[in-house]
């Protein structure tokens, strides 16, 4: 499935001023199960990672789609570390 082939570069896509969308769009009509998985894939990286999309002029616009559709908790955790 494309969701997987997306996975494997997610953080540079994620980046990308049109990788951003895709992934922004993926979180606007995918199934629930495919937006869980592209959420864990991204918020399961480091702390270093994370920060720096939530910095990236592109990333951060993903970082916001996870927090406008719930999927957060991770961010929360790391915050508190």
């Amino acid at each position: 499935m494309i969701i997987n082939k997306l996975k494997e570069d997610i953080i540079n896509l994620c980046q990308n001023a049109y990788g951003s969308k895709v992934i922004q769009k993926i979180y606007e009509i995918q199934e629930l199960e495919y937006r869980i998985s592209l959420s864990d894939e991204i918020l399961n990286r480091n702390y270093i990672e994370i920060d720096k999309l939530i910095k990236d002029q592109y990333g951060n616009h993903v970082i916001q789609k996870i927090i406008e559709r719930g999927y957060s908790d991770k961010l929360l955790i790391l915050k508190e570390n």
